[in-house]
């Protein structure tokens, strides 16, 4: 797996007892149709994400802005 992909399975078992298995699935849908990440299926056949340049440049924006709360309050004043 490449160090870009996000194995479903993965995320599951790190977010266990934080989130529920459904609210990670349907976050990562919400995150799909926003086009934040792409799925795609991997050599072994696994469910995988990785983000698109829009979710890159996004990403990057809130790093920039100091973290996801600022970013949702307008950013960097």
């Amino acid at each position: 797996m490449d160090d870009s992909e996000i194995d479903l399975n993965e995320l599951i078992n790190r977010l266990q007892g934080s989130l529920e298995p459904d609210k990670i699935s349907k976050s990562i849908r919400s995150l799909v149709k926003n086009g934040l990440i792409e799925q795609f299926t991997n050599e072994k056949g696994d469910f995988v994400f990785e983000l698109t340049e829009f979710g890159k440049e996004v990403a990057k924006q809130i790093d920039e802005d100091d973290g996801l709360d600022n970013f949702l309050q307008g950013g960097k004043k």
